[in-house]
């Protein structure tokens, strides 16, 4: 048991997390430590090295850009169409590698 001095209660916008927790814990380092047997998160990060990104968030990545920029570069809604798809099916199968 952790004394109580040390633990935080989380207070994070609604607009940023959908969960409203009251969970006492503690953050030592780079672990969240808690008595809870489950803990829901945001985590937000700024990251600059895209070499840290999954191969298959990289292409979900650029499907889905491609998907919103392809109208204004072809005029086609089926290729803005087609990307969207391969976007979709990427996240697909992220999903199925164990990330999400």
């Amino acid at each position: 048991m952790f004394e109580s001095s040390i633990f935080f209660t989380s207070n994070v916008d609604a607009e940023i997390s959908p969960y409203d927790s009251q969970v006492m814990y503690k953050v030592e380092g780079r672990k969240i430590l808690s008595d809870e047997g489950t803990c829901r998160i945001t985590y937000i990060a700024r990251i600059t090295d895209t070499e840290q990104f999954d191969s298959l968030l990289s292409n979900a990545i650029a499907y889905r850009l491609a998907s919103e920029t392809a109208y204004a570069i072809t005029g086609s809604t089926t290729v803005a169409q087609s990307m969207y798809t391969m976007y979709e099916q990427k996240g697909k199968r992220s999903k199925g590698n164990g990330c999400s």
